[in-house]
């Protein structure tokens, strides 16, 4: 799992040490909670508007909005203000907890844009707490 141009100079481990921020990755975790804390279903109706926390107003891609779509729909399409959404209706640290007991081992700050994978986690975590999924 050590990655690079030459061990030989560096056997720094990118998959276990090294940690980027999940981005869109992210978003399982925040459907996850929504679907077990909520009761919704992948097909239940949101709507994808404008939505700000305090004075941070996430956009998606292309700053457009789709109106009502279902829950596989703005997963698929990798919405942002969705999951922002969830999370406002779910809590942000019921979600991080999820995402530990999935497997994320790292320590982050629960903070307003974490449904958009600000946290910084390994490759190793994410897809160890992807692999919960298919089980």
């Amino acid at each position: 799992m050590v990655g690079g141009t030459d061990y030989g100079k560096s056997q720094f481990n990118r998959a276990i040490v090294s940690t980027r921020q999940p981005g869109s990755a992210y978003k399982i975790f925040v459907y996850s909670e929504a679907f077990e804390q909520l009761g919704l279903t992948p097909q239940d109706l949101i709507t994808d508007r404008p939505v700000c926390i305090g004075d941070w107003c996430p956009v998606n891609y292309g700053r457009n909005y789709k109106g009502t779509v279902t829950l596989a729909s703005a997963f698929a399409q990798s919405l942002n203000t969705v999951p922002v959404t969830l999370s406002i209706k779910t809590g942000r640290e019921p979600i991080a907890a999820l995402s530990h007991r999935m497997g994320l081992q790292a320590d982050y700050p629960v903070t307003r844009s974490l449904a958009l994978g600000v946290a910084s986690v390994s490759v190793l975590d994410m897809t160890s707490s992807y692999a919960v999924l298919a089980n």
